[in-house]
């Protein structure tokens, strides 16, 4: 549920509201600690506003940064803060215009950044030049003494004081919790944009830092393409393990086999990959010749030829986008479950697939330590899991990945025992995509903060 603050001046009701005031405004706080503040007409206030007819809330907030500060910032880098909403009996317009019974709504945002204002982007509307709009970065327990220390007559700005001051003292409870939670953090499953991820491998690394993560593997389905652009990596106090996901046949639910800190030049994985590609796109063939002949669906051939030209692993996340894209879908949930989790298990018959033995096999090959991934996704009772871990474990699995964001902490529990029976690793990860197919998981902490692993055994294993 989001956080809402109100403040309420005279005790005044909402029909006897005859003025409301919505705007958006964002903490810009960087590595020092200090957040961009502007004083305006001598209030001191977070930069952003009013949106405009068309716009959303983040889009209108975007587009007042980059008209007040000529700082650039795209919407996946906003995270909401709070709402608060300040209802003032008599309120003092400007230039003594009077009273109104005024309802000021604000939604607050934050961003981590270290951009700093570009003077010659930035556009000051006729109101800001008049009142001589100025701003710089400051640390915020500065900003909180100065106001403190300074109060002033001007009822105005002594509302705007007070809600300022309580938006800081939220923010910086809520960053010190995010900071002692996130710090450290390790996130052993992430997909770029080389199988169904939305983002380049150096984004990936850039969302990790800000994340607070310190170990951090690139795990794409049945492609290492995306490890590849990382290779020659070396950051201080920032570790990378190249990994990889591999898919392997089972008669129901989905087998997906993590390989970490693997060769990426290994001729027996490579084979393994290319031979999966071929498979892959014969499997996106038959699915689609099914949900072609039950459902009618028509998807121009075209289509098909870019998307087997396409670099990087192809599966059904690109199929449920072309569903979507031809209106046969409204979202990729919505294409999943119409047609192709149907379509997925009637053809699996005819789909010519790798086995667990020959990913097993490459991936130890490759010096891979072996994680089973997800193994809610196995769709099975305790004793044939158990059983399928014990024959896994024959031919070389490692460990078991416990904390996934699918899996609940009363599963969690369950795999835990099965990793004390059979004498297993764990290991741990969001599976963050970005935006597109996993919009609700966040890197390191999964969803819904259900994730928060700091250390792991095999961690120190790989590092050693």
């Amino acid at each position: 549920m989001e956080k809402e603050l109100v403040t309420n001046y005279g005790d005044l009701k909402d029909e006897e509201v005859n003025e409301t005031n919505f705007k958006n405004r964002l903490i810009i706080i960087n590595d020092e600690g200090q957040i961009l503040l502007e004083n305006y007409a001598g209030v001191f206030l977070l930069p952003g506003g009013k949106r405009e007819k068309g716009e959303s809330d983040i889009s209108g907030l975007v587009r007042e940064i980059r008209e007040e500060t000529g700082i650039d910032i795209s919407n996946d880098e906003i995270k909401f803060l709070l709402r608060t909403k300040m209802y003032i009996r008599n309120y003092p317009k400007v230039n003594d215009l009077g009273n109104v019974n005024r309802l000021s709504q604000t939604n607050y945002f934050y961003l981590m950044s270290n951009k700093t204002i570009n003077e010659k982007e930035a556009k000051f509307d006729v109101n800001e030049k008049k009142y001589n709009l100025t701003m710089g970065f400051v640390d915020i327990d500065k900003v909180v003494e100065q106001i403190n220390s300074s109060p002033s007559s001007n009822p105005r700005k002594k509302y705007f004081d007070k809600e300022l001051l309580s938006v800081l003292e939220e923010f910086k409870k809520q960053i010190t919790i995010k900071k002692e939670l996130q710090n450290g953090l390790i996130d052993m499953h992430i997909h770029t944009c080389y199988s169904d991820g939305d983002f380049e491998p150096n984004e990936i690394v850039k969302k990790v830092k800000t994340a607070g993560i310190s170990t951090f593997a690139i795990t794409d389905h049945d492609t290492i393409l995306g490890c590849e652009q990382l290779e020659k990596f070396n950051e201080p106090g920032l570790t990378f393990i190249p990994g990889v996901e591999l898919s392997a046949a089972v008669p129901k639910g989905t087998m997906h086999i993590l390989g970490y800190n693997i060769d990426i030049h290994n001729p027996s994985l490579i084979a393994l990959l290319d031979k999966k590609r071929s498979n892959l796109v014969r499997s996106l063939e038959l699915m689609y010749q099914y949900i072609h002949s039950k459902y009618g669906v028509s998807i121009p051939k075209y289509e098909f030829d870019t998307l087997y030209n396409k670099i990087g692993n192809i599966g059904r996340p690109d199929l449920a986008l072309l569903l979507k894209k031809y209106g046969y879908a409204a979202t990729i949930y919505d294409a999943f479950s119409k047609y192709l989790i149907e379509a997925f298990d009637a053809t699996r018959i005819n789909r010519i697939t790798t086995s667990k033995e020959e990913c097993m096999s490459a991936l130890k090959d490759a010096g891979a330590y072996i994680s089973l991934a997800h193994p809610i996704s196995l769709e099975m009772e305790y004793e044939e899991l158990k059983s399928q871990l014990k024959y896994l474990k024959s031919l070389g699995l490692d460990a078991i990945e416990i904390c996934h964001s699918n899996q609940s902490e009363e599963y969690r529990n369950i795999l835990r025992k099965l990793r004390d029976e059979l004498k297993l690793y764990e290991t741990a990860g969001s599976d963050y995509h970005g935006p597109t197919f996993k919009p609700d998981i966040e890197l390191g902490t999964g969803r819904n903060n259900n994730i928060r692993v700091k250390q792991l055994i095999l961690i120190d294993k790989i590092k050693s």
